[in-house]
């Protein structure tokens, strides 16, 4: 078969299945989460499996961007693909967005594109159906129902997955055939597709199991990490997780983002990418036990970082460790310091903000409000936010050979102390915000407490990770000119 006929008759097979599963479904022939699975699985499947045989990629790639155009239409309006529970299934119109990235990223690593996609396929569907059957041992961490068996079983087949490569030559993944240091690195794969499976919720993990799997196999097929690397992850990995629940620095959420976080950087830099986070994470959490927490309403003040608190300010650095490792170039590095510069100076600014009590303001009507809540500054936290970004600077001054010009080290402080003022700013005139009776206000609902203005997707995680992506764009857009 050429490109044409096998894109012709797979696009017959999901374009006849889909409808036929929404009928076997509202008619009772099949329940309705079976039947989203067969679709699941075959759609993706096929989608995974036929960048393998394909000439040229080029006709794929529109096929499809208007595909997708139409999933998101068809679950929009309600008319197709709905949940047992009445929910709209996002999960199948958010599938082909990494699929259609992948494409546009890879040409000639079809490996790349195919094995993050079947896993998808396959292991998102051995946990759904293992869980809906004999799940029993459950847990929440985002807002979706998982279960350990159906995790399991969702590892089981990663495994396998992960495995094929190592065994046979994979187009674009050559290099991890009968390699030693892949092999002793396929229990971490399986663990972070793992992790990014039960961290998804509201079929959001459509998105992130297959970008966790093509981070992970990225720095193998890019570069072949040190054994060493790999050892000190396998043994670092459980210490760590361990560490964080003895401490509740980290809930379980927070502990297993924060794994998957840590060892893409890890695998995609080496170990000196790592100190970036951990000195973020560790001289924020100390600040935040100096100071005393009464009175603060603060957006989740005194609790343990989940895994949106983690991911908001550490999901973009770790993206861009991945485009450092396929494209190293300066003003990358640049970017990726300066983002987590701007958290430094964030975190930084809200902890000794809220312990010193000065007078506090919001920075753009200058009316006093209570320490810690979000667009509200001070001078000590002023300054303490620039000292952060200062010292977060130079630690990646310390780590990266391309980071040590005073330039570079001044441009990556000023990125995160003008980031935190941005981060100000969108707080105080866009952030979700509460307020009681009293006329307090907050940035959580409290008892007491009912919407007051804001807009309501735009929480202070989300605030957190907006200012880090504004700052960054503008970053690389000017240094790459």
């Amino acid at each position: 078969m050429n490109d044409a006929q096998l894109l012709l008759f797979a696009g017959l097979l999901i374009a006849l299945l889909a409808p036929g599963c929404e009928f076997a479904a509202r008619k009772g022939l099949m329940p309705i989460w079976l039947s989203r699975k067969l679709l699941h699985i075959t759609a993706i499947g096929v989608c995974g499996g036929i960048v393998l045989h394909l000439e040229s990629l080029v006709l794929l790639r529109w096929i499809v961007l208007a595909a997708t155009v139409l999933l998101f239409f068809l679950v929009w309006q309600g008319s197709f693909f709905r949940e047992a529970n009445g929910r709209r299934s996002w999960g199948i119109a958010l599938f082909p967005l990494p699929y259609l990235a992948l494409l546009w990223l890879h040409t000639e690593a079809r490996g790349l594109i195919a094995l993050p996609m079947l896993s998808l396929a396959f292991c998102d569907a051995a946990a759904a159906i293992t869980g809906t059957l004999m799940g029993k041992r459950a847990f929440n961490w985002s807002g979706d129902r998982k279960t350990i068996e159906g995790s399991l079983a969702f590892a089981t087949v990663a495994f396998l997955i992960f495995a094929w490569p190592y065994f046979t030559v994979v187009q674009g993944l050559e290099n991890l055939h009968q390699n030693t240091v892949y092999l002793l690195s396929i229990p971490i794969l399986t663990l972070l597709s793992t992790l990014s499976e039960a961290l998804g919720s509201g079929g959001n993990d459509n998105i992130w199991v297959p970008l966790a799997v093509w981070a992970g196999l990225l720095c193998f097929a890019t570069y072949q990490p040190a054994t060493s690397t790999v050892v000190v992850l396998l043994l670092a990995l459980p210490l760590f997780a361990g560490l964080m629940h003895r401490l509740k620095w980290l809930n379980g959420s927070g502990i297993a983002a924060s794994l998957i976080l840590g060892a893409v950087v890890m695998l995609s830099l080496g170990v000196k990418a790592l100190v970036l986070p951990l000195f973020f994470l560790i001289s924020s959490t100390l600040w935040g036990k100096l100071r005393k927490r009464q009175n603060v309403l603060e957006a989740k003040s005194g609790q343990a970082r989940d895994a949106m608190q983690v991911m908001a300010n550490g999901g973009l650095f770790l993206l861009l460790c991945c485009l450092c490792r396929i494209w190293p170039q300066p003003y990358l590095f640049v970017t990726l310091a300066s983002s987590m510069a701007l958290c430094t100076a964030d975190t930084w600014a809200s902890e000794v903000g809220a312990w010193k009590r000065g007078r506090t303001i919001d920075i753009c009507t200058f009316k006093p409000v209570k320490p810690g809540l979000s667009g509200g500054i001070s001078w000590p936290g002023t300054l303490a936010g620039l000292l952060g970004s200062l010292m977060l600077a130079l630690v990646a001054a310390l780590c990266f050979d391309v980071l040590r010009s005073p330039e570079h080290i001044s441009i990556v402080a000023f990125a995160g102390f003008c980031g935190m003022l941005l981060d100000s700013v969108l707080g105080s005139r866009l952030q979700l915000r509460f307020s009681n009776a009293a006329g307090e206000h907050s940035d959580v609902a409290l008892p007491g407490f009912v919407t007051s203005r804001g807009l309501k997707w735009l929480t202070n995680d989300m605030v957190n990770l907006l200012s880090n992506l504004l700052i960054c764009l503008a970053l690389m857009a000017l240094l790459s000119l």
